[in-house]
């Protein structure tokens, strides 16, 4: 195989050079080195296209040399970047990855973590490099002429050509060596990133070294002319050149353009791993075939996208329409030239008619390059290079290629209606949008917690900006601990902030998150307005007294909102909050607790903070909402003895008034009082028969009541409310379950209940054999015979009865059945005193 493979690959390269190989009746021609004009026009045809194809594969193989330099150097950086102790894990600092030492030692310095320079810095580099490239170009043209080694025919030497580009390959050699030496500890380029490099910065017609040889040349040839206005052009078009340049760097797009040519190594971002899901991962010969042939595709579609971009279209006009021009001249002046006429005019028309004709067509294929090259960006911290790709990308005016293009900006699937947000966050990342501190930003459930370094940036922006307002959801973002110590890095450098809405709603974030955060909240001084919702993120007692420290720290704060719903906070962490609070005594508080459970002494110290006015504001809490509604006397009734006393009959004054604002807030609170309730007494009868309590209300009831478990007396007054067999039923249940109960007095006369829920009331009196006093009236509701006989059936399951009432009048009992219960009643066994009226 190796021997046909070799023989092959003769027969190929006498087939396409054979006079190099002197195969086929051609021999080798021995060739003078930089020859002159006058022996290039001695030359004979095979020897000139010798010297062709000699000096073609001569600059091939500076060009093949300087990719294998440079692509071993940057994988030679790689190796040495990794330390003992194994590989790095995925921990992301500032856009870069970091190993398990470095983050438990605390040594990651986040300048050290940018790959990327600062625009200013790669201005200046640019500008040595234009000076460079044109000095360089000059005296290398400049002493062809001279020696007679320059002509309109021909051009230059070969040797000039290849020595040129060998200062081009140099020169991103030299790239490479100092992106080797930045590269941090875990990070790695893509493999072919310095070749894709090279062709912007060294491909003929590609690149800007190019452009300007062929411009210094042209403008050389002018100077050789024996008419003195074709010099004077000449002189003219060197003007320009520079000109031009110098106008490029006033543009923002036209230096990226010019970047992306002389600097093309140094703007090399970190492999990000995008790419991977897009090739194929098959042992498969042929799906690995297919897998490389769309890659290729797509780089091959990028470097052409780079071609016709407006931006290249308008460096492409103003730098050849002129030099267009004094080509013509110097033709009508000198006569034809190869030379002048295929670099000056042809290749230029050329370029500036394929941006017109295939920018749109291509621009559309190339949606993932957009994606992932503005995320690799923004990662690397190239915002210059970044807000040139989002210009040309334009999606605020062609969103079918956003969706395309967003789903390699961001992990999680977006949805259409959200377009506008996002772009909106992008451009503020970019520092491309006019007023970021105005809005609200709602950037829920994009996925960030493997794309900080976009938060950061956004953050960034806003800083910059001077931003006073900050209103951004984060919500379901899952950031974890370390999103949200970089959150509260950028938080921290908002100084200005005079009012923070942060929702950062289940997004993992523990203690040591909260605390990073709190401790960004504690020192922006201005701070008048503050809103965290952290809801159903597990920060427990520790995060609640970070955030406390906060707040008591905010000497100008007139606003608090905290939402802690789920966060595992304690009576320890609210008691912190409530100590805060009362420091700091802002002028309204919204305190969102949901079922938290915050103990005996959070529940009374905060609920009598709201009474007395010491935390002015609302809380969201069951238990804390009731108490908050309780009198004085009430509250130390419920905390001492244990017993919970409400008149709400709807006939009296204060029962009616009182009954909308506390039933609701009883049933919610009645599962989360503080144990034990020993006693509790209830008087909510007199409803009537409308919507104000019915078989609803005994079932909201009911919920609550069924949680008390530890109750012994109950004293239950719902008359005339007309809870039904439903209502009645739901009560039923719920008393089933107060197995400790030693006293019930329960009225539920006039309710309209029927068989049903005698039965049922009858069928959980069975469970409670603890009951040692019952008092149960149940008059004027229709249960009739079945409903009478159940419930007096059920009182000889009671063995620890010594007091019994019972009134069962007005619900249509037969003579018979009355005498039978009468009976059966007088039969009990139990000692002490018992009354039946029917």
């Amino acid at each position: 195989m190796k021997l046909l493979f070799i023989t092959l690959m003769e027969v190929v390269e006498c087939l396409l050079f054979p006079d190099i190989t002197g195969w086929n009746n051609f021999t080798l021609v021995e060739e003078p080195f930089l020859p002159t004009v006058k022996q290039l026009d001695d030359m004979e045809a095979p020897e000139t296209t010798a010297r062709w194809h000699v000096w073609t594969l001569i600059m091939l193989g500076i060009a093949f040399l300087v990719a294998v330099a440079g692509t071993l150097i940057l994988k030679c950086a790689e190796c040495k970047t990794q330390r003992p102790g194994g590989e790095y894990c995925t921990v992301k600092v500032a856009s870069r990855q970091v190993s398990r030492a470095e983050e438990q030692d605390g040594t990651t310095d986040r300048s050290t973590a940018a790959v990327s320079f600062e625009p200013r810095t790669l201005k200046v580099l640019l500008a040595i490099s234009l000076t460079i490239t044109f000095n360089t170009s000059f005296a290398a043209l400049a002493w062809s002429s001279r020696t007679g080694r320059l002509s309109k025919d021909y051009g230059a030497d070969w040797e000039v050509y290849a020595g040129l580009l060998a200062c081009s390959g140099l020169a991103l050699v030299l790239q490479a060596l100092i992106m080797a030496w930045r590269l941090p500890p875990g990070e790695k380029f893509g493999t072919m990133a310095f070749a894709q490099a090279c062709i912007t910065g060294m491909a003929p017609v590609i690149s800007d070294q190019y452009d300007t040889m062929k411009d210094v040349m042209f403008a050389v040839l002018c100077m050789e002319s024996e008419h003195v206005e074709i010099q004077v052009m000449g002189v003219l078009s060197l003007e320009w050149l520079v000109i031009v340049h110098m106008v490029c760097f006033t543009f923002e797009d036209t230096t990226a353009e010019l970047l992306d040519s002389h600097l093309s190594v140094l703007l090399l971002t970190p492999d990000t791993g995008a790419e991977d899901g897009s090739r194929a991962s098959s042992s498969a010969w042929s799906s690995s075939i297919v897998a490389f042939c769309d890659m290729l595709r797509d780089k091959l579609l990028v470097l052409l996208y780079k071609q016709l971009t407006p931006t290249k279209r308008f460096l492409l006009l103003l730098e050849n329409v002129p030099q267009a021009i004094f080509a013509i001249i110097f033709l009508r002046y000198e006569g034809g030239s190869v030379v002048v006429t295929v670099l000056s005019l042809a290749i230029p028309a050329m370029q500036i008619g394929l941006t017109l004709l295939l920018y749109s067509r291509v621009r559309a294929k190339i949606a993932p390059y957009f994606g992932r090259r503005l995320q690799a960006l923004v990662r690397a911290g190239d915002k210059l290079l970044a807000q040139r790709l989002w210009r040309e990308a334009d999606f605020e005016s062609d969103k079918e290629l956003f969706q395309q293009a967003v789903a390699f900006m961001h992990r999680k699937e977006i949805g259409a209606e959200r377009y506008d947000s996002v772009i909106s966050f992008w451009k503020v990342l970019l520092a491309m949008h006019s007023r970021p501190s105005e809005e609200q930003w709602g950037l829920s459930d994009l996925g960030l917690k493997e794309e900080l370094p976009l938060v950061e940036a956004f953050f960034a922006q806003l800083a910059a900006a001077g931003s006073r307002k900050l209103d951004v959801d984060l919500s379901r973002n899952q950031l974890g601990d370390a999103g949200a110590k970089a959150l509260a890095t950028a938080v921290s450098s908002l100084k200005k902030l005079q009012d923070v809405s942060l929702s950062l709603e289940m997004c993992d974030i523990g203690t040591e998150g909260a605390g990073a955060l709190a401790g960004a909240i504690g020192v922006l001084e201005d701070l008048q307005n503050l809103s965290v919702n952290l809801k159903n993120n597990k920060i427990c007692d520790a995060g609640a007294k970070a955030l406390a420290t906060a707040v008591s720290s905010l000497k100008k704060i007139q606003d608090v909102s905290l939402n802690l719903e789920m966060c595992d906070i304690g009576e320890e962490g609210l008691l912190s909050l409530l100590e805060a609070l009362r420091a700091t005594s802002p002028a309204s508080t919204q305190l969102d607790l949901g079922e938290s459970d915050i103990g005996k002494k959070g529940v009374f110290a905060l609920a009598r903070a709201l009474r007395s006015g010491e935390v002015k504001g609302r809380v969201t809490h069951p238990v804390v909402e009731f108490l908050a509604e309780l009198e004085d006397e009430k509250l130390t009734e419920l905390e001492e003895a244990q017993m919970l006393e409400l008149f709400l009959y709807g006939h009296s004054r204060g029962g009616a008034e009182r009954y909308p604002r506390l039933f609701g807030p009883l049933c919610r609170a009645l599962p989360k009082l503080p144990e034990p309730l020993r006693e509790l007494k209830l008087d909510l009868g007199g409803r009537g028969d409308g919507d104000a309590f019915g078989a609803a209300g005994a079932r909201a009831l009911a919920a609550g009541l069924r949680h008390r478990k530890e109750l012994q007396t109950l004293t239950l007054g719902l008359r005339e409310n007309y809870i039904g067999d439903q209502g009645t039923e739901a009560l039923a249940s719920a008393l089933r379950e107060l197995t400790e109960l030693k006293t019930l007095h329960l009225v539920l006369f006039s309710n309209n209940i029927g068989p049903v829920g005698a039965a049922a009331v009858a069928e959980s009196l069975r469970a409670l054999r603890q009951l040692k006093k019952l008092s149960i009236g149940l008059e004027s509701n229709a249960f009739g015979d079945a409903g009478a006989t159940a419930l007096v059936e059920s009182f000889s399951e009671l063995p620890q009865l010594t007091q019994l009432y019972v009134n069962l009048q007005s619900n249509g009992l037969s003579e018979e059945v009355q005498q039978k219960l009468r009976a059966a009643f007088d039969s009990l066994p139990m000692v002490g005193e018992k009354r039946i009226l029917l």
